[in-house]
């Protein structure tokens, strides 16, 4: 169930029984094409992980990055983070997320 989460806090129940050996139990995140859908549909769920992803990938990268020349390691960035990025790009369009840097100390 989507929707805003004032009217989400008014639905009472929890899920829905289909017969006497099926229950759909509701949760608040569901993945669908690998794409991280909450039940406000605020993205902020796919926008974290899609961050920790490219994150890692940049820095698996980056223990390799002294075998490749510039231009292959402008190819293997482009073809790992940058498709990354663009997958499913629609989704967040007009979208407003705020997803806080973390701080370091």
């Amino acid at each position: 169930v989507f929707g805003p989460q004032d009217v989400l806090n008014n639905i009472p129940i929890g899920g829905a029984f289909l017969s006497q050996d099926i229950t759909i139990r509701f949760v608040s995140t569901v993945k669908n094409l690998g794409v991280l859908m909450d039940e406000s549909l605020s993205m902020s769920n796919q926008v974290i992980s899609l961050k920790k992803s490219c994150f890692n990938t940049l820095r698996k990268i980056t223990k390799i990055r002294f075998l490749l020349s510039k231009d292959n390691l402008k190819t293997i960035v482009n073809s790992l983070v940058v498709s990354c990025l663009d997958y499913c790009n629609a989704l967040f369009y007009g979208l407003v997320v705020l997803v806080k840097r973390p701080r370091s100390v």
